[in-house]
């Protein structure tokens, strides 16, 4: 409950709901399979309801929308080569690169935030 409150607010405010879902799950060393279908069901729903309290607040333009859906190919394209690679990294190389990538994502978050 924790991480999934965390992550709306994030999501909503920074757009980076990550952090808290990803820590958790990697953190209770679940599969990685599992791990992964988690993080894509609930990157989904956010994402949906992110939407649609964006939509309700006023905040969705037009534009918004055209420029998040130029995306949408590289976001698929990216999705099957990202489920090739899955199948040669192992348990132990997805939970390590799971931290690594948290790490960066807020050190560049924190240099964003800093400029």
């Amino acid at each position: 409950m924790l991480a999934g409150g965390l992550a709306g607010i994030l999501h909503t405010s920074i757009s980076m709901s990550g952090p808290p879902v990803v820590l958790l799950v990697a953190g209770q060393n679940a599969d990685k399979d599992e791990a992964r279908r988690t993080f894509a069901a609930f990157f989904l729903a956010m994402s949906i309801v992110s939407i649609g309290l964006f939509a309700a607040a006023g905040n969705l333009t037009i534009q918004g929308v055209e420029f998040g859906l130029w995306g949408v190919p590289a976001g698929i394209l990216g999705g099957y080569l990202g489920n090739k690679i899955a199948k040669r990294v192992s348990h132990r190389q997805f939970i390590a690169l799971t931290f690594i990538l948290v790490c960066i994502t807020g050190v560049l978050a924190i240099y964003s935030g800093l400029r």
